[in-house]
């Protein structure tokens, strides 16, 4: 039986469309086969990245947070700025562009 890759996502994630990381993992999976520890060893490793990085992210955010100090207040309002100020030029058309 020959698995294609949305053969192979189905099997896998029935109940999820897959993005591309998560697709080529499960064509890689369907082509090289399953033995009855492929499963467990592949949710175990998706377990422990999903866990792991925010867990990372609390780190490493917490360790700059304090490296910066009361700038943090004044980045993060210039971050809020500077996305409205694209949202607002985005919506608005362009030269030549129709409504």
């Amino acid at each position: 039986m020959i698995i294609t890759e949305d053969r192979a996502c189905v099997l896998i994630f029935p109940d999820q469309s897959c993005p591309g990381a998560t697709r080529r993992v499960a064509v890689g999976i369907g082509v090289a086969g399953v033995d009855a520890g492929t499963p467990l060893r592949v949710g175990l490793i998706f377990g422990l990245f999903e866990a792991g990085m925010p867990l990372l992210g609390l780190l490493l955010g917490h360790s700059l947070a304090r490296t910066l100090g009361d700038a943090v207040h004044w980045i993060g309002a210039a971050l809020v700025i500077a996305t409205g100020i694209y949202a607002v030029v985005q919506g608005h058309p362009q030269p030549g562009e129709q409504a």
